[in-house]
């Protein structure tokens, strides 16, 4: 369903509804051929993804992770994980880059049709505009591992000199999780075929058994509903009960209260906390 927006004059502006729609926009209204630029994106994140595993910082951030389980474990008497973690980089596939950037464009611009705030993401200013193209998760076992890891993690960056910066996600739709992203520096080639420096930020989700096993399984529903075009005449989800998005959604809610409860069990054991 298209939404119309008028603009100045006597046309509206049709805000595109899908990502075919959003790719001859781009092209027909601002000149920009995200299809053109699949390649240039390719040579970039790989040189991105070598520059940040052979840092010499990236392994020390594995390390540092390895050593958090010594002092969680000597304060709780738990395992902070069930397996030592690993910090396998995952590359965005370049289809769902420009699907994020039809996100940031369209979907979520309250702007529209006027650029969002700091500007329209384009091939050149994806890689600063988007903060995941390289990202890894950490898994713990228990509700208060992400931001016990999170406050390390942010630390050690203090020391290593890294610029970091972190957010708290507690969605409506169900989602929690701790992302810390970590400012790299990489140099990138640009359309016009010059390289330039840029600060790549990795992102690093810190979440749970339970709710990482929840994401993979509920993020096909959650993949389709984030790049759709909100309907004002939809009925609230919260009473949608035969829908994946209520199952989804509840069960994500239910499942972040019963780990809270599990945490506080285990806190509580023997009448001690």
């Amino acid at each position: 369903m298209k939404t119309r927006v008028a603009t100045k004059g006597s046309t509206p502006a049709v805000r595109p509804s899908d990502a075919a729609a959003y790719l001859r926009w781009a092209r027909d209204t601002h000149k920009i051929d995200f299809d053109r630029n699949a390649g240039l994106y390719g040579v970039n994140i790989n040189a991105a993804f070598t520059s940040v595993n052979e840092s010499a910082a990236w392994p020390k951030l594995l390390e540092h992770l390895r050593d958090a389980e010594k002092g969680y474990k000597a304060k709780h008497s738990a395992s902070l994980y069930f397996d030592k973690p690993k910090l396998e980089i995952y590359k965005k596939s370049y289809t769902s880059v420009i699907d994020k950037t039809f996100r940031k464009n369209v979907v979520l611009n309250d702007n529209w049709p006027r650029p969002p705030k700091g500007g329209w993401v384009t091939p050149d200013t994806l890689y600063t505009a988007i903060d995941d193209l390289l990202r890894t998760t950490v898994v713990s076992q228990f509700f208060d591992g992400p931001k016990f890891l999170l406050e390390s993690l942010k630390d050690l960056c203090r020391k290593l000199g890294l610029s970091a910066y972190s957010r708290v996600h507690n969605r409506t739709e169900g989602y929690y999780g701790h992302h810390l992203y970590i400012g790299f520096p990489v140099r990138l080639a640009a359309t016009s075929g010059k390289t330039r420096a840029h600060t790549l930020n990795v992102e690093i989700q810190m979440t749970t058994v339970t709710q990482d096993l929840l994401r993979k399984l509920t993020h096909p529903y959650y993949s389709e509903e984030r790049s759709s075009l909100p309907d004002p005449a939809g009925a609230p989800w919260q009473w949608e009960n035969k829908t994946n998005k209520f199952r989804a959604r509840y069960l994500s809610h239910t499942l972040h209260l019963l780990e809270a409860l599990i945490l506080d069990v285990r806190d509580h054991k023997d009448g001690k906390r």
